[in-house]
């Protein structure tokens, strides 16, 4: 603070308090873990779930047992049934299941019929029983190493390890296909929790320290729009990230079910970040080689009005569905939130609610010109999108939709979890494979907000966005790979195209994971909003600076996508094949069409992008190409023939 830094010297500490932060979150993560892998490891043990542990869990129903009764409790459950714990769903235990389930019953309900204590009894419990399983883990392989680093008839280490954790841990069983899907399912966790925790750290220290101070001071094409301070590093990771995820990694659980192995479909999920990660930091590449602000202008000054007037008319259409697809999911989410909590009549309808949304929520972020100001909504969203997936999560772990768990009975049967014979598939293909392809081919899609986000960051080098992008980019497919691995590995075939309809409606935690979606597709929708509104105001070719223009266009778009969504319940085959054609177009096409003519055409881009990028950009225009042909054909083929793709 106040003291003057060489570059060289404030880039060190700027990043060393970056890592510094992760470290923190990667460090309070591994603290609560060790805590609970502490408590597990040297508590007394307890001899299965008998009357007296099951008398410890009734003893008071009013107030919460001691933390060692409970965590005892917890160890007995998992001795009793570890697969069924892990919810894996390969190998099942008809008493341990039983045991688990009665077990459960009891701590669940209380003659009190206190729904608080039952569920705060239910949730420690769980995170006790997870401890155990990382301590279980962790003594395990000590115990592993500890024999082969000991010569024929030498068991002292075996034998110290036994005197410090007792014999019950070292005896563990320890599942390698349930240990394998925990890891899989916590690996993209974690990566998820650090990035959340160091940018959320990093956006704080900013504010503290004040706006303008964290980024040194706005540079750039930002400097000539007035009325727009513009966002930092972490404020445009949160928009990226935002407009990317949605509902729709709902059904990615679901992609993977219909016929795909659980690796496979992680390896094309990365593989799609990647190739559209690069094309979406091209677009900020040719905003900076071009000096234009939209894909409009940018075309116009590599190639000419032909090419930018298409690009400007397709993001209009593209973006109209994408508007209109979130109104109509608004409407109906929060129409059966309502009716969950016991509100009918025509207020607790799909159009009122939608009105209602529309008048005091949408009308009000839509009005906002400065993406930073939607960075905090984005933060929100994102946030309930982590609140949904761990929820995932804590469900898989504790087991509680595993034959015997709390909550198997209660939903319909064609959502139980089904894994067949052979369990969980983990590289098959199949004809559904390309079904999936097609999805994941638009699930990175944000490029029609590309050059928005790269004119209205402060500082506008080209650096920047690359670490911006690459984040948000690591992000989303972390999000990705999270819900995909712990959807599929806890309901296998049976998943459903939105996951959430697996889960009971009498679970607590479900219902505000409902809820906690609902919030973020309403904060993802301002960011297509102005995606939807800058390209119309480029293709009709007005003036988006003067303040009349601006508001009378945000008026005459949201009013039509209102009512509209009023009335549509499903957009059907139109929309369908247009994300798949507008898709491939604004992903790939696009951003190749870019590269080349700013290479060829500009100055400045001949030094920004090498001739062997230049020539690599026709690959990109002849593999969006393919890929418009591609989800075309898979969406006719689901419309009128999906036997096919069974």
């Amino acid at each position: 603070q106040g003291t003057p830094f060489s570059p060289k010297r404030a880039f060190f500490v700027k990043h060393l308090r970056l890592m510094g932060r992760f470290l923190f979150g990667i460090s309070a993560a591994a603290v609560f873990a060790a805590y609970l892998s502490v408590q597990a490891a040297f508590a007394e043990p307890c001899q299965g779930a008998d009357a007296t542990c099951e008398k410890r869990v009734s003893v008071d129903d009013h107030s919460l047992d001691t933390h060692l009764q409970l965590l005892q409790v917890g160890k007995a459950l998992k001795m009793q049934a570890p697969a069924v714990v892990r919810g894996s769903g390969r190998s099942e235990s008809t008493a341990g299941a039983q045991a688990v389930a009665g077990s459960q019953t009891k701590m669940s309900s209380s003659p009190s019929g206190d729904p608080f204590v039952a569920w705060l009894r239910r949730t420690q419990v769980s995170a006790l029983r997870i401890g155990h399983s990382l301590s279980a883990l962790l003594w395990q392989s000590a115990a592993t190493l500890a024999t082969a680093t000991s010569g024929p008839g030498q068991s002292a280490p075996l034998s110290m390890l036994q005197k410090i954790s007792g014999p019950e841990l070292i005896s563990v069983e320890v599942d390698d296909h349930a240990t394998f899907d925990d890891v899989i399912t916590l690996a993209p966790g974690a990566v998820v929790v650090c990035l959340l925790t160091g940018l959320v750290g990093t956006f704080v220290h900013q504010i503290v320290q004040g706006d303008l101070a964290a980024d040194g001071g706005a540079k750039g094409q930002l400097e000539q729009t007035p009325g727009i301070k513009g966002s930092s590093g972490p404020q445009t990771v949160f928009n990226i990230v935002k407009n990317i995820v949605g509902e729709g990694m709902l059904s990615l659980p679901a992609g993977v079910a219909a016929g795909t192995g659980l690796l496979g479909a992680m390896v094309i999920a990365t593989g799609f970040c990647v190739v559209l990660g690069y094309t979406f930091s091209i677009m900020g590449r040719v905003c900076h080689a071009t000096g234009g602000t939209t894909h409009k202008a940018c075309a116009e000054k590599a190639s000419g009005p032909a090419l930018a007037q298409t690009m400007a008319i397709t993001l209009m259409l593209k973006t109209c569905f994408t508007c209109l697809s979130y109104a109509i999911v608004i409407g109906e989410s929060y129409s059966r939130i309502l009716h969950f909590f016991g509100f009918t009549g025509a207020l607790a309808g799909k159009q009122s609610v939608l009105l209602a949304m529309t008048c005091f929520v949408l009308v009000p972020l839509c009005l906002q010109r400065d993406l930073s100001i939607l960075s905090f909504t984005s933060l929100i969203g994102i946030c309930g999108e982590f609140f949904v997936v761990l929820f995932m999560q804590v469900r898989y772990l504790d087991g509680s939709y595993t034959p015997g768990g709390t909550y198997y009975t209660q939903i319909a049967e064609k959502y139980q979890p089904d894994f067949g014979s052979d369990g969980a598939s983990y590289w098959r293909t199949s004809v559904s494979t390309f079904v999936l392809l097609a999805s994941l081919s638009t699930a990175y899609i944000a490029h029609y907000n590309g050059p928005k986000f790269y004119s209205q960051m402060r500082t506008q080098t080209i650096d920047q966005f690359n670490k911006v992008v690459l984040l948000a980019f690591m992000f989303s497919l972390s999000i990705y790979l999270w819900v995909m691995a712990v959807g599929y590995l806890t309901f296998g075939a049976a998943a459903d195209g939105l996951i959430l309809n697996n889960y009971s409606e009498n679970d607590g935690f479900a219902t505000a994971a409902r809820i906690a979606i609902g919030f973020a597709v309403v904060f993802g929708f301002p960011l297509a909003f102005t995606a939807l509104r800058d390209s119309t105001v480029s293709a009709l070719g007005l003036d988006a600076q003067r303040p009349d223009v601006f508001v009378v266009t945000t008026l005459g778009l949201l009013a039509p996508i209102t009512a509209a969504g009023c009335m549509l319940s499903d957009l059907g085959l139109v929309n369908s094949l247009g994300g798949a054609i507008f898709g491939g177009l604004i992903v790939l096409v696009f951003p190749g069409l870019l590269c080349y003519y700013s290479a060829k055409n500009t100055e400045e881009g001949g030094k920004e992008f090498p001739p062997w990028e230049m020539r690599g950009a026709g690959i990109l225009v002849l593999l969006g190409a393919v890929l418009c042909i591609f989800g075309t054909s898979i969406v006719l083929l689901k419309k009128f023939s999906p036997e096919s793709l069974k």
